[in-house]
Formats: C-alpha cells, sequence, structure tokens
C-alpha cells in the first residue's frame, strides 16, 4: 500500500530553481542541512559543507501562486527532508519566531497572531497556506504554532480538505516503523448513532519525543461493538520541545485550548479494545493489514 510519501514528483524548472533557494535559506535558518541542500552548496561552492549558523535573514524571492502552491505541497510530502518533531525545517523549541516568520512569509498567503503587543511573550500564529487541488479541494492549508519567549514551542499542522490517496502522510504503518511502540494509544468513538457518519479516531502518543499523531475515520457498527480502520488514513501530528513535556490532553489540543478535542472522551486502548499497545505495534506495522479495531459499542453511550 502506498503511502504517499514515495510518490516521484517533478516540478517546473522555475519553481525547481525557487524552491531549490528557499530551501537552502530555510535549512541555514533552522539549523537543519538536507541532502538537496548540500548539493547546492556543494555545486556553488564547490567545497565542503559549510558550519551551519545563524545568519542576518535574506530576502525571499517573490514568488506566484502557483509557485507558492508547488512549494506548500512539496513541502507537505516531505517535510522538507527533517524528521518529526521538526516540521518544515522548524523545531521546536529551538527556531525563533523571528527566524520562522521569514521563511512561510516566501509561502503564506497569510500569517496573523493573537499577539496584543510586540511585548507579548506568549501567542499563538496562525498561518494560511495556499494548497493545489490535488492536496485540498478547498485549495488551502493551515499551520498553527504557538510561540513562546520569542522561541516557536508547539507546532499543530491543519488537515486538508479531502487529499487524495496518493498525497495521505504518515499512516499508522509509517510512524510506527519510524518511531517505534507509542507510549500510549487511546481512541473516541460514539457508541451509538447519530446525525451524519460516526467519527472513530485514535491518537499515538510519544512523550519523550515531543510526537502525538491523531487519526480519524468512520465508524461502522457490527453487532454489538464500534469497528474502525484507521491504517491507511494521513497522520495530522502536534509536535513540541519534548524537554518540555505535554501532557496527553496538552498533545491531543496542540496549539488549542484544553477541551477542543474533547480528551475527557477518549480511553486507553487496552481498556476499550482487546489490544493493547504490543500488539496494535506488531499488528498496524504491516501496512498490508485488513485488521480494524473493534471495541464495544456501551462502552461509548456516554457521549
Amino acid at each position: 500500500m502506498e503511502t504517499g510519501r514515495t510518490e516521484s514528483r517533478f516540478l517546473h524548472p522555475r519553481i525547481a530553481l525557487v524552491f531549490s533557494l528557499i530551501l537552502l535559506t530555510a535549512c541555514q535558518f533552522f539549523g537543519t542541512s538536507s541532502p538537496a541542500a548540500q548539493e547546492v552548496v556543494t555545486t556553488l561552492a564547490l567545497s565542503t559543507p559549510p558550519v551551519v549558523v545563524t545568519p542576518v535573514p535574506s530576502p525571499q524571492p517573490i514568488l506566484s501562486l502557483a509557485e507558492k502552491e508547488a512549494l506548500a505541497l512539496e513541502y507537505y510530502m516531505t517535510n522538507g527532508n527533517c524528521e518529526l518533531p521538526c516540521w518544515w525545517g522548524i523545531v521546536p523549541g529551538e527556531t525563533e519566531w523571528q527566524t520562522a516568520q521569514l521563511f512561510l512569509d516566501s509561502i503564506a498567503l497569510e500569517i496573523s497572531t493573537n499577539q496584543e503587543s510586540q511585548f507579548d511573550q506568549f501567542f499563538t500564529a496562525n498561518i494560511y497556506l495556499p494548497a493545489p487541488h490535488e492536496l485540498s479541494n478547498r485549495e488551502e492549508l493551515f499551520l498553527f504554532l504557538t510561540v513562546r519567549s520569542g522561541k516557536v514551542v508547539v507546532i499543530e499542522p491543519g488537515i486538508p480538505h479531502t487529499p487524495l490517496p496518493s498525497n495521505r502522510i504518515y499512516t499508522v504503518a509509517e510512524i510506527l516503523k519510524t518511531y517505534g511502540r507509542p507510549a500510549e494509544i487511546k481512541l473516541d468513538t460514539y457508541g451509538y448513532a447519530h446525525e451524519g457518519p460516526n467519527p472513530f479516531r485514535i491518537a499515538l502518543y510519544y512523550p519523550s519525543l515531543g510526537i502525538l499523531v491523531r487519526y480519524g475515520n468512520y465508524a461502522d457498527f457490527v453487532d454489538e461493538n464500534v469497528v474502525g480502520c484507521i491504517q491507511s488514513g494521513t497522520g495530522f501530528p502536534v509536535l513540541w520541545d519534548p524537554i518540555n513535556t505535554l501532557t496527553f490532553a496538552q498533545a491531543l489540543n496542540g496549539t488549542r485550548g484544553l477541551g477542543t478535542f474533547g480528551e475527557q472522551y477518549y480511553k486507553p486502548l487496552e481498556e476499550a479494545t482487546e489490544m493493547d499497545v504490543e500488539t496494535f505495534y506488531q499488528t498496524y506495522l504491516d501496512p498490508d493489514t485488513e485488521t480494524c479495531i473493534e471495541t464495544p459499542a456501551e462502552l461509548w453511550m456516554d457521549r
């Protein structure tokens, strides 16, 4: 089963050149160095990769809407070649907000914050990005950041609206293969039919890594059980500096306040199913598994 991260993509030459320049600048800004950026440095400097320093921010090129969409899609699919909890070169607890803002300004349509004055030390930034129709049929993508004392401390990528299967990222199998067994797994659903499709949600929690990944799908009722299949869906991470551990409830809600995602309704995997974390890990490490999660409907009547 394709995860959506291995699909080969080719950009228009002009877009490819602009992307290379921005990727190089971003990696210098964020203290990361991807293979693509190293190749550009080697080509231009004909020397070994330089020591990474924090440079004075360089002006960004002016991009067309199509170029911004291409870059947003490329970063969405590759994460700028950095591993979670890094996101697009932004590292929670390390990257300065001003540095991240300079980079994001080059591809965003709009950036807004709830900062009341320049002296506010704690605020949330909302980044509105253009997206090609193949990524979101609303042609939009959001990124939410929490900033404390001038540094990005929490990153919450928004969920694209109905992405194509080929654009799915961070599937359960991919997360398990890359980051191992979660410390905790919790799920949430309804035990009865209500207006609209029944949601089935699950979250993988890695507090020591600063990662929580949310998955959502629709549930079916089979006999007296609620059944959800989450193995092929896109995962949506919440990322933070692991030095400052977030509780499950804090991580689930990301940049929003407690209660936003109903953390009080989530139940531990072991309590709600016949699986434990190890069984879940061994089962869903296989991307082709057809096993779905079953939970007794009577457990979810309090919704």
